[in-house]
């Protein structure tokens, strides 16, 4: 055990020590490159189609009332009044 730790310690050292060296390498080899282009960009042939806002909140709607008709069939399923009527007294 004395002696595998010493050498498992030097193993790792040297490993850390060749690996700064190949990142100081690579650095020095990245600094006196410069970025060039490939090729220019080219301009697309047809546009996006974009969605239309009276399409958007057309179907925010949709999902709004069927979220809320969700939650009413759910809160009479359980017996609970609905928030928007908990504050009105029900006469039976």
């Amino acid at each position: 055990m004395q002696l595998t730790r010493p050498r498992d310690l030097t193993g790792e050292t040297y490993k850390t020590l060749s690996s700064k060296v190949a990142e100081l390498n690579l650095t020095r080899a990245a600094a006196s490159s410069e970025v060039r282009f490939g090729a220019p960009a080219v301009a697309a042939i047809d546009s996006v189609q974009q969605v239309s806002l009276v399409l958007g909140v057309a179907a925010s709607g949709v999902v709004g009332l069927i979220l809320a008709v969700f939650y009413a069939f759910l809160a009479n399923y359980l017996g609970k009044l609905p928030f928007w009527g908990r504050g009105q007294e029900t006469s039976a």
